[in-house]
């Protein structure tokens, strides 16, 4: 199993942003998973959360720009090793979801339009990158499992956002959890090798 620094990014930066989130929570008494977004515990200048919201605030947007960082370093590099026998389109959606990720904690709910910029192109590009990868990589028969497996958390992804029934809150961490997980496993895919017919041979 090969392992460098691009792989422990992958897994350890979605590990901080959500520590971080847990923290926000922790200090957040008011915080309602009924009624409130999570970008909720990123404002500087709420005060109904509870008396930590200043710290609430650095700690959820730091948290969301060390997980978007890794999140785009890890794809861009990902991207970088990929052959010409599978489209880049993927990998390339998933740096920008890292990056918007990131610009979310940049731009918190407290500058209200390029939140919301930022925030729902963050979470329609999730399913948008597996969708395109599963696609891409139908033709591979030793890849054919994992693409069927990015087609059905990409389907999970979009019933997430879609989901009227949900709370915002609820909605936004369950993305968050299925973009981790997906994440994850073509991190894991990789440092294994299986992912041979698509990528360059050092």
């Amino acid at each position: 199993m090969k392992v460098n620094a691009k792989n422990i990014l992958a897994f350890i930066g979605p590990i901080v942003g959500q520590l971080c989130i847990v923290i926000a929570l922790a200090i957040s008494p008011n915080f309602d998973w009924a009624s409130n977004a999570l970008s909720d515990l990123g404002s500087y200048f709420r005060a109904d959360l509870g008396s930590m919201q200043l710290a609430s605030a650095i700690i959820f947007n730091s948290g969301l720009m060390v997980a978007g960082f890794s999140t785009a370093f890890y794809s861009y590099k990902f991207l970088g090793i990929q052959n010409k026998d599978v489209s880049r389109i993927p990998m390339a959606i998933f740096t920008l979801t890292g990056i918007l990720l990131f610009s979310v904690g940049v731009f918190s709910e407290d500058i209200l339009i390029p939140h919301a910029i930022v925030a729902i192109g963050f979470f329609l590009t999730i399913p948008t990158a597996m969708i395109t990868m599963s696609l891409s990589l139908m033709k591979f028969h030793e890849l054919r499992g994992f693409a069927m497996v990015t087609l059905i958390i990409a389907i999970l992804s979009f019933a997430t956002i879609f989901n009227p029934w949900g709370s915002i809150a609820v909605r936004e961490i369950s993305e968050a959890l299925l973009a981790i997980a997906w994440l994850w496993i073509v991190n894991l895919l990789e440092m294994k090798g299986k992912f041979a017919p698509i990528i360059n041979a050092n």
